[in-house]
């Protein structure tokens, strides 16, 4: 499949199953969000817009590729997704949609189904939801830097209010999970291994 019209390309990064049993798929090549049902079928559920590029970069495109990663439930049927964004992963160009089936149709592609839950992140590459319902999402770094010098990743919430850092520090997360005593569980991929973190107070 090539939903997105670009290259054919498919790197499956992350899935969240639902409570019908279907598994809901960020293809990061693809540029989409796949549902594939309990008997193996495969259809686009929802394909990203590009992401413009801060023109002052001087670079000769003017924009970048959505590049789903994180995903989750939201509580509630619908779901959370997040994008890393392709080349040159700019400094607060990750964003959060939210998607809903709202006609029942099989997917999110019709107007009002896919909305900008959050903006102003950077590189984000997981989502999960806290004990107390609110998203949390792992940024592979927290700013701009070269690769050779980069930035140390977070864990951050997700408030009406904006992003409350939970955890810095970190050495590029990639996966995000949460127990049910609200433990949050970091992979650290070039550290190869998982964090536990505990939070003061919670």
């Amino acid at each position: 499949m090539n939903p997105d019209g670009a290259q054919v390309d498919s790197n499956p990064y992350s899935l969240v199953l639902d409570g019908d049993g279907n598994a809901f798929v960020n293809d990061a090549g693809a540029n989409t969000t796949f549902m594939v049902a309990e008997d193996g079928t495969v259809t686009p559920y929802a394909v990203y817009p590009p992401v413009a590029v801060d023109p002052d970069l001087g670079l000769p495109f003017p924009v970048t590729d959505f590049v789903p990663t994180g995903i989750t439930m939201d509580g509630e049927g619908g779901l959370y997704v997040a994008g890393l964004t392709g080349f040159p992963f700019s400094e607060g160009a990750s964003m959060v949609y939210h998607l809903t089936d709202g006609n029942g149709d099989g997917d999110a592609m019709d107007t009002g189904e896919m909305t900008m839950f959050a903006d102003g992140l950077t590189t984000v590459t997981a989502l999960a939801m806290d004990t107390d319902g609110t998203l949390l999402a792992t940024e592979f770094r927290s700013g701009l830097s070269p690769f050779e010098d980069m930035t140390p990743g977070r864990v951050v919430r997700v408030t009406d209010s904006g992003l409350e850092t939970v955890a810095d520090g970190l050495v590029t997360p990639t996966g995000l999970a949460v127990g049910q005593d609200g433990t949050i569980y970091v992979s650290q991929e070039f550290a190869g291994n998982i964090l536990a973190i505990r939070v003061a107070g919670e």
